[in-house]
C-alpha cells in the first residue's frame, strides 16, 4: 500500500452565511457527503454563521467526525455561548484549516 493510501484525503468548508440561507445548508451537506466518503472536514464558520453553532444539524456533523471551528469575534459579538463541541479561534486557525486541506471550499454568499 502507497502512502497516499493511508493519508486521507482532507476537506476544508468555510461557511459565512446564516443558517437559513441556501448556501450555509449546502455546506453543511457538503461537510456530510465528504465525511461519508472518508475525508476527514474541517468546517469553520465566520460571521453569521456561527448562529447554527448550536444547531442539530451541525452538532450531527461533529458526532459524525468532522472538526468544527468557528470565528471567536463572530460569537463574542452575536452573544453566542461557548459549546465544546466546536474549538473557537480567529483568523490563524482558518489559516490552519486552509493549510492543511487537500481541497478548501468558501461559501460566503
Amino acid at each position: 500500500m502507497n502512502d497516499e493510501a493511508k493519508t486521507p484525503k482532507t476537506l476544508g468548508v468555510l461557511l459565512g452565511t446564516a443558517p437559513e440561507e441556501g448556501s450555509h445548508q449546502f455546506g453543511l451537506r457538503l461537510a456530510a457527503a465528504a465525511q461519508r466518503e472518508r475525508v476527514q472536514v474541517y468546517l469553520y464558520l465566520l460571521d453569521d454563521a456561527v448562529l447554527g453553532v448550536h444547531s442539530a444539524s451541525l452538532q450531527s456533523l461533529v458526532a459524525a467526525g468532522v472538526q468544527v471551528s468557528a470565528c471567536a469575534y463572530a460569537a463574542r459579538r452575536r452573544e453566542i455561548p461557548a459549546t465544546d463541541a466546536v474549538t473557537f479561534g480567529g483568523l490563524g486557525l482558518l489559516n490552519r484549516i486552509i493549510t492543511k486541506s487537500d481541497r478548501f471550499v468558501g461559501l460566503c454568499h
